[in-house]
């Protein structure tokens, strides 16, 4: 019983919070390490940033204030503080964290949400064939752009039958058509974010961008904003080599032959994740108390469940030792995050009592046929000899 009272009062303490406009955010920060890491010896302390291959990944100065052996700031003749610099490797970036937040949603073995999300909302792309059964090709949790992906907006409707999806958003939305694009009339600005919240609420979370004219190319920034940072990084550098003994000759578009690669990862004193979640742009979509509780609890979730077991990639397998909570500056109770993340299944289907995916459909032949049509010219190009004159 005494449970269950101060789990009441911590989802309470989440509704005043949401009603006091003085609170702008939440912060949680958490600090992690490398699974195995040893502190005494110094083992297993690598692990992999996120990169691309012209840019790799990167390492910057940030500025640190000085202080000294007894931990007081030091300040120069104008009494100021007196700064140096701390190198700190980006781990992954906002945009990367948002792609770590939604793959935990999803079960990829049943291609559908985990089970403590049943009943949201979402898109679902299904690719038919005559004579066929429809099969699953992504959904707006995997989709880059989210429900402003095109895969879904040039696909129709299940239902309403023969519907384009696009065509289905515009009269949901309110948008208004003039000769050169729609727009949202500020005081219809509700009705399009309440249509994305009964659609795909997880939009709301990590934003959206339509680039379409007949959507008014209205776009919404992100609630919910992570980064991964490693503090006191330097960057170890080592080398592999993938052996074929047969020794094939590397050809186009296999494996054979052998190759040899570079391989960078990092160290650091300290690795730090922080997420922000922004209430005064929540407040700002117009929605219900209970819609924008449903939001932060849907992130409390998204957020617990990536630091349960973050692996971020093969060589960044990281281990959870510290959580903080924050409102504005003030710390809160780190348990809060639980409590809220446990209520987000109840929740839900309180919104969203009958929700499900929305289902929409294009032919299985016309998606994947113009998926290749991008590399099939690039590959065009390559081969064919520039004319006479050319540079």
């Amino acid at each position: 019983m005494e449970t269950t009272k101060k789990k009441d009062e911590q989802k309470d303490e989440l509704d005043k919070l949401l009603a006091d406009k003085n609170t702008h955010r939440l912060v949680i920060k958490a600090r992690l390490q490398p699974v195995g890491y040893n502190p005494d010896t110094g083992e297993c302390a690598r692990f992999q940033p996120a990169g691309f291959p012209e840019i790799g990944h990167v390492i910057y100065d940030a500025p640190i204030v000085k202080k000294d052996k007894d931990g007081k700031l030091m300040l120069d003749d104008e009494k100021q503080p007196i700064h140096a610099t701390q190198k700190i490797c980006i781990i992954d970036s906002a945009a990367s964290m948002a792609n770590h937040l939604e793959k935990v949603m999803w079960d990829e073995t049943a291609c559908e949400l985990q089970p403590d999300l049943a009943h949201l909302p979402y898109i679902r792309l299904e690719l038919t064939e005559d004579g066929k059964e429809a099969i699953f090709a992504t959904s707006s949790i995997l989709q880059d752009h989210r429900i402003a992906s095109s895969y879904f907006l040039d696909a129709m409707c299940k239902e309403p039958e023969g519907k384009k999806f696009i065509d289905y958003l515009f009269e949901q939305g309110k948008f208004e058509a003039t000769a050169g694009r729609s727009f949202i009339p500020p005081t219809k600005r509700k009705d399009i974010l309440n249509t994305l919240f009964n659609h795909d609420p997880n939009s709301l979370l990590h934003g959206v961008f339509f680039p379409q004219k007949k959507l008014g190319n209205f776009k919404l920034a992100r609630m919910l904003t992570a980064s991964l940072e490693a503090i006191g990084a330097d960057r170890v550098s080592s080398a592999g080599v993938k052996f074929d003994p047969i020794g094939k000759k590397h050809a186009k578009d296999t494996n054979y032959g052998q190759s040899i690669f570079q391989k960078e990862d990092d160290v650091a004193t300290n690795i730090v994740a922080t997420f922000v979640i922004d209430l005064d742009l929540l407040r700002s979509f117009g929605l219900d108390p209970n819609k924008n509780r449903l939001l932060v609890e849907l992130a409390a979730w998204k957020i617990r469940r990536l630091l349960a077991h973050p692996k971020l990639r093969t060589s960044c397998f990281l281990s959870l030792k510290k959580l903080w909570l924050h409102a504005n500056d003030e710390e809160k109770q780190s348990d809060l995050i639980e409590t809220w993340a446990n209520s987000v299944s109840k929740d839900i289907k309180e919104v969203f009592p009958h929700g499900k995916a929305f289902v929409v459909t294009s032919l299985k032949k016309e998606v994947l046929d113009s998926a290749g049509q991008d590399d099939e010219e690039d590959e065009e190009k390559a081969t064919t000899p520039a004319p006479e004159g050319t540079p």
